[in-house]
């Protein structure tokens, strides 16, 4: 499990929410709300940790956090802005996996 978080996963994350704060859109809503994002970061570990390998790391509450985001950018958060969300996360994971695993780590989201 170390090795697959470590060795797999980190380099993931790490590029995969690098993009997010570099995008046009999904940059300001992110660095307008996160000020510390080495902070963040660990954060966003431990919630995929436990969403992708089960293992119980993240004790956050999702809704309030995206609840909070939205209030704080007005309530402007919709569908679209998700939809590139996704469609980065697939990019990272085609970029990094093979056909079955890449399947499997887009099923598990």
């Amino acid at each position: 499990m170390i090795f697959l978080l470590v060795k797999i996963w980190l380099p993931v994350f790490h590029a995969f929410y690098a993009q997010v704060r570099g995008d046009d859109l999904l940059g300001l809503i992110f660095n307008t709300i996160i000020k510390n994002w080495f902070y963040h970061l660990k954060l966003l570990i431990d919630f995929w940790e436990t969403n992708l390998f089960f293992v119980k790391k993240y004790t956050g509450n999702t809704l309030a956090a995206q609840a909070k985001a939205g209030k704080l950018n007005d309530y402007l958060i919709n569908e679209s802005h998700f939809g590139i969300w996704l469609n980065q996360w697939f990019k990272n994971i085609d970029a990094l996996f093979k056909e079955d695993n890449a399947k499997l780590a887009k099923i598990e989201l």
